[in-house]
This record gives structure tokens, C-alpha cells and sequence, in this order.
């Protein structure tokens, strides 16, 4: 039977670029497909811009009200009803023949349980192509359980690399990690553990970097809620060495970033954050962040004052 793909798109106030996403997908001659819209209540013609489009393939739904874009994407889930869900957020699109190369990587690997494809990254502001996103070359399949996890499970923050299979959804993980902004990290780990998964470096996505966001990061950079996604996630005392090596990871995927970010603010801002990082035990014990918050640190009276206080810190913590 032919193989039924769900392309799910959350999206709010980005009617211009949801045009040319849509474009991108429904140009596809793929049949057994469906494109599901959930609409967060956007103030601008994206209702039109969907309404454009004649294709039976496409289906839109509407929020009264802006609920969040976890509960959007909640919504998304559900109503998909296709074998493979594949993710992609409203200013993304799709390369030409990314449908059916899922598709046949679906065909090739029926025990798959998640696909992660590369991408192509496009500057929003200036119109230029940046650097590709490709975390390894070549295609492989990844045994499910910790072989998977460690070396892919963070990509999944990333809305618009992430095919996952429709029975492996658990919605009940999903919903208790709403807050955290990436629950779909817990939902593609938790597939991961039951199939392998599927690496491809084709860059199957045209990913928008720069553009303006409709959230905001906690003073933490929603790294505490990464945390506790992954203890969710590996609760036996048999999953502790990934456990530790999936929280170093996302300890070094937050840290260095973050800090960069609120230092350009300000010395406020920066030691604001520093100070929420350092509430974690977690992140006390790693090098990364002690590595970075010295490299931040830019005059010598607020380093002389800084080290007494990392002195402090590390005695008492």
C-alpha cells in the first residue's frame, strides 16, 4: 500500500513565507499526502494565503486564540493522521524532490522510526546563503536506544529536521514537557528508543535563520527544562551513562551560546544568567561553563572580583 505522509505546519504571522512553503510541498506529485496548516490566530492574510491554494491535499485549521506554539504543534499531532509526520515550521521550504526522497527512504527502511535530514540555511535578513547544517556526512541508520540518542537527539530542536512515525508518538510525554519550548525533543527521543533512526545529509529543508520570533528564552535558555527531559526520558539506573552524556551535551549546547548572548547586553544581563546557569549542579560540575564565563570576562577589576566569587561559588556549591 502506498505509504500516507503528513507534512505539519504551525504557523503565525508569516503569511509571505507560508505562500512559499506551501508552494514548495504541494508542487510535489505525490498523492498520499496530506498538509496540515494549524493557524495560532495570526493578525495578517495568512487565512488568505492558505485559501489561494486549490489543492485537496492541504487542510487548515484556525485558533480562536493564540494558545503557544507547543500546544500548535499538540494541535498538529493530532490531527495528522498519516503514516510518517514530517515537521516544518512556516518560514522554512522544502528543496525540490524532498517529498519523494522521504518517501523512498521510508520505502527502503520500513522499521525506522524517525528520520533526520540536513539542511540548507538561508540568511532572512540579507537574502544570502550561510554555511549548511550537516552533522555527519553520508546516509546511516542509527540502532534504536543510546546509539541514537547521543548522536542525534538535540537536532530535534530544530522543528524542520524531524520525520517521525505516527505510532511511535507519545502524546502524553509530549504534553508534560510543554513549557520547555522543545517537547518534540522528547517525543522524537522517546521514538528513538523503540527504532532506529534514519540520518540523511540531504539537504532536504531551506531553513530560515535571523528572521524575527514570535518567544522568548528563560534566563536559563530553557536548559533546566532540558535537563529534567532527559531524566523523563532515562529513568532506569541502566540508562545513567547516556543519561550523563545527553545532559553534558545539552549543558555545552546552551552554555557557551547563551553566555555570548547576554554578555553582548550587558555586565548585568550577563551575570543575571551566569548566576541562573550556576543554580544547576549540573552545570557547576562541567568545564564548558566555567571555560566561557572567564572568557567573557573583559576588565580586571571585574575579573579580581569575579574569581573571589567563583571561589565562593565552587566552596559552597
Amino acid at each position: 500500500m502506498s505509504i500516507k505522509l503528513s507534512v505539519i505546519i504551525p504557523t503565525y504571522n508569516r503569511a509571505s513565507y507560508l505562500s512559499q512553503c506551501l508552494h514548495s510541498i504541494l508542487s510535489s506529485s505525490y498523492e498520499n499526502l496530506e498538509v496540515i496548516v494549524s493557524d495560532n490566530a495570526s493578525q495578517d492574510d495568512t487565512q488568505a494565503v492558505v485559501s489561494s491554494f486549490t489543492d485537496n491535499r492541504l487542510r487548515y485549521y484556525r485558533n480562536d486564540t493564540n494558545i503557544g506554539a507547543e500546544l500548535n504543534i499538540l494541535k498538529l499531532l493530532e490531527y495528522a493522521s498519516g503514516d510518517y509526520i514530517f515537521c516544518l515550521t512556516d518560514d522554512d521550504y522544502l528543496a525540490e524532490g524532498a517529498i519523494s526522497y522521504i518517501v523512498e527512504i521510508i520505502r527502503s527502511h520500513p522499521t525506522v522510526g524517525v528520520i533526520f535530514n540536513a539542511l540548507h540555511r538561508l540568511d532572512a535578513k540579507s537574502g544570502q546563503f550561510l554555511s549548511d547544517y550537516v552533522p555527519y556526512q553520508g546516509n546511516r541508520v542509527f540502532s534504536a536506544g543510546e546509539e541514537s540518542l547521543i548522536a542525534l537527539v538535540w537536532q530535534a530542536q530544530c522543528f524542520s529536521v524531524i520525520t517521525i512515525r505516527r505510532d511511535l508518538i507519545d502524546l502524553d510525554g509530549f504534553k508534560r514537557h510543554i513549557g520547555s519550548m522543545y517537547p518534540q525533543v522528547y517525543l522524537v527521543g522517546s521514538a528513538m528508543k523503540r527504532a532506529p533512526t534514519y540520518y540523511t545529509d540531504a539537504q532536504l529543508v531551506i531553513h530560515r535563520r535571523f528572521n524575527e520570533v514570535a518567544w522568548e528564552y528563560k534566563e536559563d535558555y530553557m536548559l533546566q527544562d532540558k535537563i529534567t527531559m532527559v531524566r523523563d526520558l532515562l529513568p532506569n539506573s541502566n540508562e545513567e551513562c547516556c543519561l550523563d552524556i545527553l545532559i553534558r551535551q545539552a549543558v555545552e549546547n546552551s552554555v557557551g551560546g547563551a553566555l555570548s548572548q547576554s554578555r553582548s547586553k550587558s555586565m548585568k544581563a550577563f551575570l543575571r544568567q551566569a548566576l541562573s546557569f550556576l543554580a544547576m549542579p549540573e552545570v557547576r560540575r562541567t568545564r564548558v561553563f566555567w571555560v566561557n564565563f572567564c572568557r567573557l570576562m573583559v576588565t580586571f577589576p571585574v575579573t579580581v572580583s569575579v574569581w573571589r566569587w567563583i571561589h565562593r561559588t565552587k566552596t559552597h556549591g
